[in-house]
C-alpha cells in the first residue's frame, strides 16, 4: 500500500491572523476520490467550498492534521532571528 501526504498553508501575515497549515494522508488508490471532489489549491476556492471540501476530505482521508500558528508565535520566531 502506497500512502500520499499532501499539505497546504494559508495565511495573510501575523497582522491579519494565524497561519493555518493542513496535511492529509491518503492511500494512493483513493487519489481519484480527491479529484472527483474537485480538490485543488485552497486559495483558489471560495470559503463555503473549502468548508464543504474539508468535511468530504476528512471522510476519505486515512489521517489528517490541522495546525494554527498564532501571530505572536510568528512574530517571536522572526524576532529571534535578528
Amino acid at each position: 500500500m502506497v500512502m500520499v501526504l499532501g499539505c497546504d498553508e494559508a495565511g495573510r501575515g501575523p497582522v491579519i491572523g494565524s497561519l493555518m497549515i493542513a496535511g492529509v494522508l491518503i492511500e494512493e488508490s483513493k487519489l481519484h476520490d480527491l479529484k472527483d471532489l474537485g480538490v485543488k489549491d485552497s486559495k483558489l476556492l471560495a470559503h463555503p467550498k473549502r468548508i464543504k471540501l474539508a468535511a468530504d476530505i476528512k471522510k476519505i482521508a486515512d489521517d489528517y492534521k490541522v495546525i494554527a500558528v498564532p501571530p505572536k508565535e510568528i512574530d517571536d520566531a522572526v524576532n529571534s532571528d535578528s
